[in-house]
């Protein structure tokens, strides 16, 4: 199944929404600095679930400036997980 930051940049990839995917990464991005920032928590768990979904907002960007659509696969998603977006 997929998550839903995949479904999401899959909507705005289908969208050619790349401002909105930017935003995305953008504010992934300052919630990053800020939780590296924390003491006296641990947070590793939730930082790495914003490192990933950060790789995956970037993969769908990188999709967008290549302009090409290629990596759908037969039910229409794109898997934003996989570094060389091969068709899954």
């Amino acid at each position: 199944m997929k998550s839903a930051i995949e479904c999401i940049v899959d909507g705005y990839v289908r969208l050619n929404d790349r401002r909105t995917l930017e935003d995305l990464l953008s504010h992934r991005e300052t919630l990053l600095n800020r939780l590296s920032g924390q003491t006296g928590l641990d947070l590793s768990g939730t930082i790495k679930q914003i490192a990933d979904e950060r790789r995956i907002i970037e993969a769908g960007i990188r999709q967008l400036k290549s302009g090409e659509l290629s990596c759908l696969n037969s039910s229409g998603f794109v898997d934003f997980r996989a570094d060389d977006q091969s068709e899954v």
